[in-house]
Order: C-alpha cells, then structure tokens, then sequence
C-alpha cells in the first residue's frame, strides 16, 4: 500500500540520477579503500606487527639447529665408536681366551709348587738321612758337597 501512495513521485529521471550516484560512491569508496598510499600504510602496519614475532621464531630456528647439529654430531660419534666396538669382538674374544688360558697355567704352576713345598715338609729327617746313606753304610753324602764323608761304624743302625 505504502508504494501505491510513492508511486506518483516517481520520476525515471530521479531514479537514474540517484543509481548513478550510489555507483560513483561505491566507486570512490572503493578507490580510495584501495589507493597506493594506504595500501602501504596497511602493509607498514603488518610488518610492524608481525616482524616482531617473526624475529624471536627464527632465533629460535637457529638456536634449535645449532641444538641438533650437536645431537646429529654425538650421534655420528656413538655410532662410530659401536661400530669400532663390534669390529673389535674378535680380539677380545682371543684376549678373553689368553686370559683363561694364563689363569689357568697359573693354577697349575701354583698347584706344582704347593705340592712341591708339601713334599719337601712331609718327609721327616730320617728319611732324608737315610736317603743320603751311601750302600758302604758309613759314609753319608752331605748336601751340597758331593762327596761321601765317613761316619765312625756301628753309628748308623739299618
């Protein structure tokens, strides 16, 4: 109802004139949205805003690299030094066998000696005085000299 009542005011003419105005409004806004200067000014305020952060994350990149091209370098070493290790597993096999193989001939050597010192401690003085009486019967061979010395008869008792 209420456009029956404005349809007598309207003029083709008025409509147009007012259209194209609206479109060369529009259209100032527009330029002037999007003009050289301000387009600058808006990217000036962006870097502003932005570099700041952007600094701080690449001192970060850089510190966290330095950080694992150390841990890449001690990685490196370690896998060196295992691999030395393994190459390595032959010879120590053979010094583990020397090894056992000393200890052993140790054992022997000190079992040998043992049982030398034994001998030696087990045989009273008779027997050793005994074994130093010649087949005479009267001469007795003193250790260490080499030659018989004889002893008065009826001494010795056999």
């Amino acid at each position: 109802m209420a456009s029956l009542e404005f349809e007598h005011l309207r003029n083709p003419e008025t409509e147009y004139r007012a259209r194209k105005t609206a479109e060369k409004l529009s259209e100032n806004t527009h330029l002037l949205a999007n003009e050289p200067s301000l387009a600058m000014y808006r990217l000036q305020e962006h870097v502003r805003r932005s570099l700041p952060v952007m600094i701080e994350t690449r001192q970060d990149c850089i510190q966290l690299n330095s950080v694992l091209q150390g841990g890449c370098y001690d990685t490196d070493l370690a896998h060196g030094a295992i691999q030395g290790i393994l190459k390595s597993e032959e010879t120590v096999s053979n010094i583990k066998e020397h090894l056992k193989n000393a200890i052993f001939f140790r054992q022997q050597l000190l079992f040998e000696e043992k049982k030398r010192l034994r001998s030696k401690k087990s045989t009273s003085v008779y027997k050793r005085f005994s074994s130093q009486i010649s087949s005479s019967g009267n001469e007795v061979n003193r250790e260490g000299t080499g030659r018989p010395v004889s002893m008065p008869p009826g001494t010795l008792k056999q």
